[in-house]
């Protein structure tokens, strides 16, 4: 998680039921295109989202729909309760 903040930018935020705690801040940031690409390489799937991605951000709205199912097919689910994430996190071995 660190270093996908250090890299891109990106927040991730603690939710509890009743509280939440800031681990690490969003910024605003231009895109890191080395790194980016270095994922392009080693991952195909990224890739593969990335080429996806760079169509629906140049596309008009009727050519999206593939891209849109593609996305919900590869990307993570949106999880609805702490045990899920807590589940996901550990399958895939990410500290929780």
């Amino acid at each position: 998680m660190k270093r996908l903040n250090n890299a891109f930018g990106i927040g991730i935020i603690l939710m509890q039921a009743n509280d939440y705690k800031i681990l690490y801040s969003a910024r605003k940031k231009e895109l890191e295109y080395n790194t980016i690409e270095k994922l392009c390489n080693l991952n195909p799937d990224f890739s593969t989202f990335i080429a996806k991605l760079s169509k629906v951000i140049n596309a008009s709205k009727e050519y999206t729909s593939d891209a849109r199912l593609s996305f919900e097919k590869n990307c993570d689910k949106i999880f609805e309760s702490d045990e899920e994430i807590e589940n996901y996190c550990k399958e895939h071995n990410i500290p929780f």
